[in-house]
């Protein structure tokens, strides 16, 4: 092939070439303007929020559920803690005779502070456990019977803690929570819970903190009596509530609310939290106290 031929030819087919790449670059617009970008919304940051209030590992409202099935078996109140827990000092219980409740001080540490995943938690319980006719006794058995229900009231706690997201540091924490079936193999918890805490979120988008109120109503929570192992996977039942947050930007903008408040509702099985807000919907791990894993 001449040099002329090569050339005629390329210049034939360097037209063609510049033809599909403008074509590819209509294409390539196209897709972009026809999907978007998904934006950030408020609702999106209070669902990670109340999955964080939620979480077992990270000290949230399911953490003190797995104390609750434990206290109210055979450990008893002094061998509460999970196996992650690295537990400094040890459980303090004690027990009021005339009262019939116990007081149980609970300190615990789970991962690194370093690390994606940490929680420093602080406790302290009244906890009472209550016979056939509804009165106090000192241990889950006494004699020949064992308990049939338990209360357990949450009066102080403190702590902090951090996901790959999220960073909290707890302000107030109370609640109320009677189980049934302490006499069988399955609890059925119902009860109010409370938390406020500041909340910062990190993503690409900005930086925020919602310093936030939570109330919850646990309906006929389920969980199996006398131990926490895999609890995330055996609880459900459902919780309804409240969430309350003012919002401040650090950095980046995402939406312009900077106030909300919401209701929700929660359906635990299976390890998932599915927690509704304003009718969308979102995935929360129990276990962890994360969206979506």
């Amino acid at each position: 092939m001449s040099v002329d031929t090569f050339v005629k030819r390329g210049l034939l087919v360097f037209p063609v070439a510049l033809t599909f790449l403008a074509m590819g670059a209509i294409g390539c617009s196209s897709d972009k303007s026809t999907n978007p970008p998904v934006e950030l919304t408020v609702n999106d940051d209070v669902a990670q929020s109340i999955a964080s209030d939620m979480g077992a590992d990270d000290g949230g409202a399911m953490d003190q559920i797995g104390d609750m099935v434990q206290i109210a078996g055979p450990v008893g109140p002094s061998g509460v803690q999970s196996l992650t827990d690295v537990v400094v000092p040890p459980v303090t219980a004690t027990y009021n005779d005339t009262t019939g409740v116990w007081t149980i001080q609970i300190s615990r540490i789970r991962g690194s502070e370093t690390g994606s995943y940490y929680a420093d938690v602080e406790r302290t319980y009244h906890f009472k456990y209550l016979d056939k006719n509804a009165q106090p006794q000192k241990f889950w058995v006494v004699g020949s019977d064992t308990a049939y229900t338990a209360t357990l009231d949450i009066v102080s706690g403190s702590g902090r803690h951090h996901t790959p997201t999220l960073s909290q540091e707890l302000t107030g924490l109370a609640g109320s929570w009677t189980a049934t079936g302490v006499n069988t193999d399955t609890l059925t918890v119902n009860g109010t819970y409370s938390r406020s805490a500041r909340d910062t979120i990190r993503t690409l988008l900005a930086v925020r903190t919602l310093d936030h109120t939570l109330q919850m109503n646990f309906i006929n929570v389920k969980g199996p009596r006398g131990s926490r192992l895999n609890l995330d996977q055996k609880v459900s039942g459902t919780i309804t509530g409240t969430y309350s947050a003012d919002i401040t930007f650090q950095s980046g903008t995402a939406y312009s609310e900077r106030h909300v408040d919401r209701s929700f509702t929660i359906t635990l099985h299976n390890g998932t939290a599915t927690i509704i807000i304003s009718g969308q919907s979102y995935a929360g791990n129990v276990r962890t106290g994360v969206l979506g894993g």
